[in-house]
């Protein structure tokens, strides 16, 4: 390791008695980068999506279509733009899927509170819409929706989203009992 940090190929500093340091970020990394297996006190927490849609048919295939492709994600769902909002404000997640035309709080305005929240800006937002005018889609673009795309959606497209939305999934250790 001391290699990698003296030849600046890892990321690190120095403390004032002269000790190197290396923040737990860079290491993971730099390990995954390699190809390193991650040891699972490294490895940081699973990504969430969050799937926000009031037919609660294609939420829950789409929930089974994420959670295939990525079993390491935690997946949860809402039914309605007020619940979907909230649920995004306490867990922070990766990846939103949000439905536009919903009871009550639709799509936009749910857009348009999280993007108001500066604590939610590295929440990634797609709109998954069987009712998307072009008129809604640039207005989405505009307050910072990633990609909007119109139902029905073939699996194909999900696995898309998730492997270019989500962080890349962790090679972990395995530890001996």
């Amino acid at each position: 390791m001391l290699r990698w940090v003296k030849a600046g190929v890892l990321s690190s500093y120095q403390t004032g008695g002269g000790r190197w340091r290396i923040l737990r970020t860079d290491l993971v990394s730099f390990m995954q980068a390699r190809g390193m297996p991650i040891p699972l006190d490294l490895a940081p927490a699973s990504p969430t999506v969050v799937i926000v849609d009031d037919d609660v048919g294609f939420a829950s295939a789409l929930r089974r279509i994420v959670s295939a492709r990525r079993p390491d994600a935690r997946v949860l769902t809402a039914s309605d733009g007020f619940s979907g909002g909230m649920l995004v404000s306490e867990e922070q997640p990766h990846l939103l899927l949000l439905d536009v035309q919903m009871e009550g709080l639709g799509g936009v305005e749910v857009v348009r509170r999280i993007r108001a929240n500066a604590a939610l800006n590295s929440v990634r937002i797609v709109i998954v819409s069987g009712f998307l005018t072009d008129e809604a889609e640039r207005e989405l673009l505009r307050l910072g929706v990633e990609r909007c795309f119109r139902k029905p959606l073939a699996p194909t497209v999900v696995h898309d989203i998730v492997d270019a939305m989500l962080p890349p999934p962790l090679r972990v250790a395995q530890t001996r009992a």
